[in-house]
């Protein structure tokens, strides 16, 4: 049997042999320059409360184009109160410049279904596919590592629910 490494030419086709193939996927995107993910409290900051309603509505379209666009206000309250009345953890990433460019609010229920963390994951539209997006997932996952009753974190997108 003559073994060959992957994707070399057979040496009578001059293309790729049985069961190889030239396709490969992309290199995976580097982040464009260092994260910064702070936590805030969005009673009292209204300077990033007003980001993240701009970074969610720049997603609208592509993540929920028939549902109908949340006020500042009411944004704001759902930022600061949560729907469920559990605590909700809501954190601003930055690039290196200042510039916001996502968001996440994380919930850590207290008194049903403890063992599930709802989080609500957002980043700019411009500034999506960068693998931002995952950075933020990575830091929301290790933040709810720290509450010992979390096994799961739930997220919505278009398409349900998702764990």
């Amino acid at each position: 049997m003559n073994v060959r490494p992957p994707g070399s030419a057979s040496a009578d086709s001059g293309g790729p042999g049985p069961g190889e193939n030239r396709w490969r996927y992309p290199a995976p995107a580097e982040l464009a320059g260092p994260v910064k993910v702070g936590r805030f409290d969005p009673g009292t900051d209204s300077t990033a409360v007003r980001a993240c309603h701009e970074i969610y509505l720049s997603g609208l379209p592509a993540d929920d184009p028939l549902g109908p666009p949340m006020s500042l206000r009411a944004f704001a309250g759902w930022l600061a109160l949560g729907w469920t009345e559990d605590p909700l953890e809501t954190w601003l990433a930055r690039d290196d410049s200042g510039e916001p460019f996502g968001w996440y609010a994380l919930s850590l229920p207290q008194r049903e279904t403890r063992q599930l963390a709802p989080l609500s994951l957002v980043v700019h539209a411009a500034r999506r596919r960068m693998g931002r997006g995952t950075a933020l997932l990575w830091h929301a996952a290790a933040r709810a590592g720290w509450e010992p009753q979390l096994t799961r974190i739930i997220t919505r997108n278009g398409a349900g629910t998702t764990t």
